[in-house]
């Protein structure tokens, strides 16, 4: 609000105690028959002792009014006693239909002449706020009024208007209106003041500023936030629109408690109209920053660094298994599982983008509330653009827990199958094996059973193998067993370094559920452990027949390298791993090694190459480059 404005306001709460002190009248108190003159009376509101200052609290604490009755200024004349305790009886105070006679009378005397006399009346017969007359020897008086000062309620009202104006000079428009409206709830005889229409003047233009505060205020926020679409800034925008919206609210109730015609209707829709407004751009603010915060999926690649960790990231949280029991939907992404992943919580709080990403990951699981989506549809759009550029099957994986978030389990099952078959990565295959059959198990129920297992796996997650061993061997006891409890009581039993009880549960997972992915693969390391490769070899060949993925033709290649056949592992490679998934770095530098053993220099360069090119910061790679300066290049065969 403009200081004139604010100034324009504070003179009309200024002028509002002004009133017309009208508390003196003059009568006619006896006149000659002959020549028609006589004497005049001036009749004046005292206190009790004649004094024309009265005191307000005693005034609204008697009962009995008081005036003294003298000559008129520039008559020279005094009372005689009969006219004083006679005469003036006849003196009577007249409201309406209401005439009140003298209650008592007391001469005041100067020397021995009555100069004045104090008449008495009872004050609770007549209203103090309204106007009245004298009578006297059937003639009547001017009106006369009691001045607003003494009127009940006059105190509190300049109470109410002293924190008003004190208020409108902080510019706090709502407090100032909330005082001025006490005014209205105060006294029904409110409107009687003479202050009343100036001080509806006030309330109106308070109102208005308010209306316009308000306006300007949110414009002046919704600015500051397009500019800068950040959390902190949404937030502010939050709680000014909180504010904004109290104070619209409270006017709103305020307005609605005052009588009619004192608050133009147009008020009360101009309040409705911006409290819709404020609704609307919040929505639009949030929806904005939810496409800034979510653009990053919708307009880069995996040549953005940061695109390509969040995708990471993101699939790793989806994927990671804290709860084991029958999965059935997807309700949060939860970041706390970060904790697993300690290498990738790192970079992102080194890079800066940790709280940008916790931002994300809401976002999203608001779309999985509200939406019943993960992403939206153009976000999957651009991830299938750039799927011939991403080392694990991401895009597969986002389909899948989308599929999940809309219930159709179906569906997510197929597409993490086909997840599988590509994935490159431990970690994330054993998730995803492990996530399949927890989807797969549908008939066993029993709440009390995966409260236990849960406890095991929650004691196997933070390295207590004796602990989940004891609560995996209750579980068995409790319900019918499945593949889920036997491959973890295996990898309970293989962390405590009993390989031959793992083995055992591992084949009972498997005879349970003959495409369980990583009760294979343990089994397969086993024998590679022990160096016993051609019975390794059997078992991935088997591996092959029920899944025929990518880790386990890797595993055959690296098999088969150990058992010296590199042109099979050669052939394992080309035909089957790299055309599965291409971006693999350990394969490339696989199949060089397979080419150094078998001669061929150029091509070992440029499979290491390619695994430069996948990753030029592993150890790996340089120790290749720097093997390769030593020997000399020369055709293949030679």
């Amino acid at each position: 609000m403009s200081h004139f404005r604010i100034f324009t306001i504070l003179a009309i709460l200024n002028s509002a105690f002004f009133s017309v002190s009208a508390q003196k009248t003059t009568m006619l108190f006896s006149k000659s028959l002959l020549n028609k003159t006589g004497r005049s009376m001036e009749i004046e509101l005292t206190d009790s002792l004649g004094n024309s200052e009265i005191n307000s609290d005693f005034f609204n604490q008697s009962d009995l009014i008081f005036f003294t009755v003298k000559p008129i200024p520039g008559q020279n004349w005094t009372f005689s006693k009969n006219e004083a305790e006679n005469k003036l009886t006849e003196l009577k105070l007249a409201q309406d239909n209401i005439v009140l006679p003298v209650k008592r009378l007391k001469s005041v005397n100067q020397e021995k002449d009555i100069v004045k006399v104090i008449v008495t009346y009872n004050k609770n017969s007549i209203n103090v706020l309204r106007m009245f007359r004298f009578k006297f020897d059937e003639a009547d008086s001017e009106p006369i009024a009691f001045p607003e000062t003494l009127w009940p309620n006059y105190k509190v009202y300049n109470v109410i208007i002293d924190k008003s104006k004190e208020l409108l000079n902080k510019n706090e428009l709502l407090g100032s209106f909330k005082c001025l409206i006490k005014l209205w709830n105060t006294d029904k005889n409110f409107s009687e003041f003479s202050f009343y229409p100036a001080s509806i003047e006030s309330l109106n233009k308070l109102v208005e500023q308010n209306l316009t505060q308000s306006k300007d205020s949110l414009l002046k926020g919704l600015t500051r936030f397009q500019k800068k679409p950040t959390e902190k800034n949404l937030d502010r925008l939050h709680s000014l629109n909180d504010t904004l919206l109290n104070n619209l609210n409270t006017l709103e109730s305020f307005l609605n408690t005052t009588r009619e015609g004192i608050i133009p209707e147009n008020f009360l829709k101009t309040i409705d109209a911006q409290k819709v407004k404020i609704s609307k751009e919040f929505a639009a603010a949030s929806q904005l920053f939810r496409k800034s915060m979510l653009r990053i999926f919708e307009e880069k690649n995996y040549s953005d660094y940061k695109f390509k960790l969040y995708t990471e990231v993101l699939s790793n949280l989806l994927i990671s298994v804290d709860k084991i029991k029958p999965l059935k939907s997807l309700d949060n992404i939860y970041i706390s599982k970060l904790r697993k992943y300690s290498d990738q919580k790192s970079e992102l709080t080194d890079m800066g983008w940790y709280e940008d990403f916790t931002i994300i990951c809401r976002l999203l699981n608001d779309n999985i509330h509200s939406q019943s989506y993960l992403f939206r549809d153009s976000v999957m759009i651009n991830y299938a653009k750039n799927k011939s550029s991403e080392t694990q099957p991401y895009y597969t994986v986002l389909r899948a827990y989308d599929s999940l978030v809309k219930k159709d389990k179906t569906k997510f099952i197929r597409l993490i199958n086909e997840c599988l078959t590509t994935v490159t990565d431990r970690d994330m295959l054993a998730n995803l094996d492990l996530t399949i059959s927890l989807a797969s198990i549908d008939s066993l129920t029993n709440e009390s059973y995966w409260d236990v297992v849960q406890k095991g796996y929650d004691s196997y997650l933070i390295g207590s193998y004796p602990e989940a061993k004891k609560h995996f061997e209750k579980a068995e006891k409790l319900s019918e067993s499945n593949e889920v409890l036997f491959f973890l009581m295996g990898e309970t039993s293989y962390k405590l370094l009993d390989r031959y009880s793992s083995e055992i549960y591992f084949n009972r997972a498997l005879a349970t559920n003959p495409k369980f992915i990583m009760p294979k693969l343990f089994r397969i390391e086993f024998l590679t452990e022990d160096k016993d490769y051609a019975t390794a070899i059997s078992l991935v060949n088997s591996a092959l027949e029920t899944n025929p993925i990518w880790y386990f033709y890797f595993k055959k290649a690296i098999l088969l390298q150990l058992s010296g056949k590199n042109d099979e592992a050669k052939a394992i490679l080309l035909n089957d791993c790299i055309k599965m998934n291409s971006r693999n770095y350990d394969q490339y530098i696989v199949l060089g090694d397979i080419y150094l053993a078998l001669n061929d220099i150029k091509s070992a360069r440029e499979n290491f190459m390619i695994a430069g090119d996948l990753n030029p910061n592993d150890n790996q790679y340089k120790k290749r480059m720097e093997l390769l300066k030593q020997l000399p290049e020369k055709p293949a065969g030679n």
